[in-house]
Order: structure tokens, then C-alpha cells, then sequence
């Protein structure tokens, strides 16, 4: 028993815990937020990751994603190349709207912030002449393991009024629908001395007040503009808020609709994320209907909100998130309707 029982325990133990011990030059993994590397055939606790550990890049992560859970970037396993046109639902959240179903895709809920469709990648270019639509009421969230180059269009702007982008605020409506709520622009109202005078809704509000509607009497008010609201730093994610409709005596189904509000719109790259001189990324609200004889013209929607992350973040490109201008007009005067948020610092024609 004596020589027996020592052979056995020291032959077996150390065996064991060498062979569960053996790694190759270069392996990695993820134990919470610890990193293990491999050094000299064996596993050694590198470090704690301040940002997180990703197990599907082997080290610490050096970007984390506002707004959604770190650990989802271990999940893109698909290198995304868009030659020519995709659009996103952002309801459906259908990994095939990035044309693979390799994508992974999820919907995350985020507190004071809309609904966000995540969309998770190993890494994303989008070409130069190719263009990325979104829409619907969740917000779009776009995470890269890799590296994520910008050379054609990414859009999450108002398609219409009253018509919002991917997380918008709903509102604008020729029926008033969507019109309750702070943020949102305040219909115009009407007035009668021996004839109708109508006048313009207010624009919708984000991060900045939305503009009032304008007068044509003294009690033919425009809608009061939308309120502030939202953090600029799009933590949480939110896109702006609709426009108000132009009022509309004596026939309130002729009222011009407010422009919609644009969407929200996240790009997070764990490595580098480029904006090239051929870029577009655009977050504009919608331009208000035009009024005329029996309406005043709708406001201009709020503009959205883009939020971009990387390691490095290098924009040459235009990235705008401009509201749309109101709809012109009133009476006799037959107007024009209000121009979606433009891609540079001028102001929406309106």
C-alpha cells in the first residue's frame, strides 16, 4: 500500500492538470471580464478588462457600445459587403435585410429610449454608390467586431410626412393623430373674421426647441414647437419628434401634414470606423406639406440622431442630422412645401 498509493496519486494529479493546462502560442479566452493568453504552453491571467473581455477577438475590448450589452459584438461572425441597395425593417429585424442570414440580429430594450434593432457583424463597408435605408419603430444599432467603412449612403431620415424614421416620434397627421405629447409640434390654429385664416403647425423638438408655426392673425396662432428632449449623448438612443399639421377651417380633412421625424441611428465599431469623402450619413426630418386655402403648412420634422464609436472614428464624409423646414402658405397663397433636413449646416428651405 505504501508504494503503491504515491505512485498513483503522483502519476494521475499532475497529468491531469498538465494536459487541461496545454494551450498553443497565441490562443486566447474570456473568463467574465478576465483575459487568459498563452504563454510558454501554458494559460496565464493576463489582465482584467476594464471594458469588457470578448472571447470571439481574443483580448479586451477597447470600445464599449453605448446603449447595448458588450458581449453581443462576440456574436457577428459575417463580413458585410453592400454593393448596391439595402433597406432595413427595423420591426421585422430580419438579418436579411443585410442581405445574409448569418448576421445576428436582436431586439434590445433600452429604458427612455425606443426599442433598438441590433444588427451584429464581423465587419461592414458599404460601397461607394450603395445605399442603406432604415425604417420602422425601433431604432437601428449596427455593431462590428472589425472594421466599419462608410463610402456610400446610410439613411435614417424622415421618407415623407408624417412618416418617421427607424425610432422616430410618430405625429404630424392630417387628423391630428400622434399630435399629443411635449416633443412633438403643436397643430396650428384657425381663426374666422368673415373668412378662414389658418396657420402653421409647429416643428417637432429633440435636442433643441422645435420652431413655432407661423401666424397669419392674431388669433390664428401657429403650433408651438416641440420640446427639448432627449441627451446629447444619445444615451439612450432616441431619434426627434413630428411636426405639427397646419390648422384647417372649415375642412379639417384638407389639413397639411407635418414633416416626419427622423430616426436614431447607432454605428459601433470595436476596431476603426471610416466616414469617406463619398459618404453620406443622414438623419434629416421630413419638410411640412405646403398650405393653401383652406390650411395653413405643416411644421418641419425634427432631425435624428447618429450616434458613431470606434477606436478611431475619422469622418470626411458629411454626417448631418438636420430638421426639415415647414410647409409655406396660407389662404390665397399657395406655398411650398418645407425641404427635409439638408446634409451640411444650412438651414431646411421652408
Amino acid at each position: 500500500d505504501a508504494d503503491a498509493d504515491p505512485d498513483v496519486d503522483a502519476d494521475a494529479d499532475p497529468d491531469v492538470d498538465a494536459d487541461e493546462g496545454e494551450c498553443s502560442p497565441g490562443d486566447a479566452f474570456c473568463a467574465g471580464d478576465a483575459l487568459h493568453l498563452c504563454e510558454a504552453g501554458r494559460w496565464t491571467m493576463a489582465e482584467t478588462c476594464d471594458l469588457g473581455c470578448s472571447a470571439a477577438l481574443g483580448r479586451c475590448l477597447l470600445v464599449a457600445p453605448s446603449n447595448v450589452p458588450p458581449e453581443l459584438l462576440d456574436l457577428g461572425a459575417e463580413h458585410v459587403v453592400i454593393t448596391s441597395s439595402a433597406t432595413v425593417d427595423t420591426d421585422a429585424c430580419d438579418p436579411a435585410d443585410l442581405g445574409s442570414p448569418l448576421v445576428h440580429a436582436e431586439v434590445v430594450s433600452v429604458g427612455g429610449g425606443p426599442d433598438l434593432c441590433v444588427m451584429v457583424v464581423a465587419s461592414l463597408l458599404v460601397a461607394d454608390g450603395a445605399r442603406v435605408g432604415a425604417y420602422g419603430s425601433r431604432g437601428l444599432v449596427l455593431l462590428s467586431q472589425g472594421d466599419v467603412t462608410i463610402r456610400g449612403g446610410l439613411y435614417a431620415g424622415s421618407p415623407g410626412p408624417a412618416e418617421p424614421g427607424p425610432g422616430g416620434g410618430a405625429g404630424g397627421g392630417a387628423d391630428g393623430s400622434g399630435d399629443s405629447g411635449s416633443c412633438g409640434g403643436r397643430p396650428g390654429e384657425a381663426d374666422f373674421a368673415g373668412f378662414y385664416y389658418n396657420s402653421g403647425g409647429g416643428g417637432g423638438g429633440h435636442s433643441g426647441q422645435g420652431g413655432d408655426g407661423g401666424d397669419t392673425t392674431s388669433l390664428s396662432l401657429g403650433g408651438r414647437g416641440g420640446d427639448p428632449t432627449g441627451e446629447r449623448t444619445l444615451v439612450p438612443l432616441a431619434g426627434g419628434w413630428a411636426a405639427g399639421r397646419g390648422s384647417s377651417a372649415p375642412a379639417p380633412a384638407a389639413a397639411r401634414r407635418g414633416g416626419g421625424a427622423a430616426g436614431a441611428l447607432q454605428i459601433t465599431s470595436a476596431a476603426d470606423l471610416s466616414i469617406d469623402a463619398t459618404a453620406l450619413v443622414v438623419g434629416g426630418g421630413g419638410g411640412g406639406e405646403r398650405g393653401g386655402l383652406v390650411s395653413g403648412g405643416g411644421g418641419g420634422g425634427a432631425g435624428g440622431g447618429i450616434l458613431l464609436e470606434g477606436i478611431t472614428v475619422t469622418i470626411a464624409g458629411a454626417v448631418a442630422a438636420n430638421g426639415g423646414g415647414g410647409g409655406s402658405g396660407s389662404g390665397f397663397d399657395l406655398g411650398e412645401d418645407g425641404a427635409s433636413g439638408t446634409f451640411d449646416d444650412s438651414r431646411a428651405a421652408g
